[in-house]
């Protein structure tokens, strides 16, 4: 997930993302319009992205769009 994709998909939302110390976590504060506040940290974007979120699904497997052949 993204700044941008959490924006779009929750406009009511505030959303704050930072690290202050260099090498330190990385923070997620998101405001939630009922004045509910939720903070996450992450030793990366992405860890705290999952932190907040949950681990995204893993890919559909792509078809098998092979043809068959005489040589398989």
């Amino acid at each position: 997930m993204t700044l941008d994709e959490f924006r779009q998909t929750r406009p009511d939302y505030g959303i704050a993302i930072y690290a202050y110390g260099p090498g330190g976590p990385v923070t997620i504060e998101v405001h939630a319009p009922d004045g509910a506040l939720a903070s996450v940290q992450g030793a990366t974007e992405e860890d705290a992205w999952i932190a907040l979120l949950g681990a995204p699904a893993p890919p559909e497997p792509e078809p098998d769009t092979k043809e068959e052949s005489v040589f398989d």
